[in-house]
């Protein structure tokens, strides 16, 4: 596993935004002072949200269809449906991509298809990590989990992540948000600087890696937790 070392975020201050007025001296005929103001009116500047940022203001509030047809889906099916419903993070254009063309560019990214193990993943081969992961799992109740977990780090930017998780109902043919799970995991991590979702390529279990960063070493340490599966969800093991 890469050592994830993150920059500290810089706050940046918002800029005061002042309009001057241009007052001329002209003088009325009956030498009254005329005062002309000039506003000048600057439009907000609107940052533009882009990436897993993004997504991550939308994706619990948005079902989608995954168009199986009566096909029984796979994880190419999962993958493709979620990459194509959010294509602002670079990673999943080019999972989506490859899973209609069956091409992609070897030199600068690696994508595992283990479609017997219901898992994939695409990443960007960059020294930072920059990946999405899918699989899914089989619940007791005939329903399937999915989930994808997004990762971007560079060196100036902090970490952005998100791992959603969906059910699918075949029969309704549907994808549906359930943030829970995402928030069971966001809440534990809370108390580390940075964390990572390692979803299982062999077995049912999901790695959750706290970080604590010590920038004056240039050291993190780590704390490893484990997400047991119980057949229909899952819940922490420690």
């Amino acid at each position: 596993m890469k050592r994830h070392l993150l920059a500290v975020m810089l706050l940046a201050a918002g800029l005061m935004m002042t309009a001057c007025g241009n007052i001329n001296n002209n003088q009325k005929n009956d030498d009254t002072p005329v005062v002309d103001e000039k506003k000048t009116v600057e439009e907000p500047v609107v940052e533009e949200i882009s990436g897993i940022d993004a997504i991550k203001k939308v994706w619990a509030n948005k079902s989608f269809d995954l168009d199986a047809g009566d096909i029984t889906p796979n994880i190419e099916t999962y993958a493709l449906a979620f990459c194509k419903t959010y294509p602002q993070f670079e990673i999943n254009k080019i999972l989506a991509d490859y899973l209609i063309n069956e091409t992609y560019n070897e030199s600068e990214y690696e994508i595992i298809n283990d479609k017997k193990n219901g898992y994939i993943r695409c990443m960007w081969l960059v020294q930072y990590t920059n990946n999405t992961d899918v699989c899914y799992w089989n619940r007791k109740d005939g329903t399937q989990l999915v989930a994808a977990y997004m990762e971007a780090n560079s060196e100036s930017d902090p970490t952005e992540n998100l791992v959603a998780f969906y059910s699918y109902n075949h029969a309704e043919g549907v994808m549906t948000p359930e943030p829970a799970l995402t928030r069971m995991i966001e809440e534990r991590m809370n108390k580390y600087d940075a964390y990572s979702v390692v979803l299982p390529r062999e077995g049912k279990d999901i790695q959750v890696i706290g970080y604590i960063f010590d920038e004056e070493n240039d050291s993190a340490d780590r704390n490893e937790l484990k997400l047991k599966w119980d057949g229909q969800t899952f819940n922490w093991e420690n």
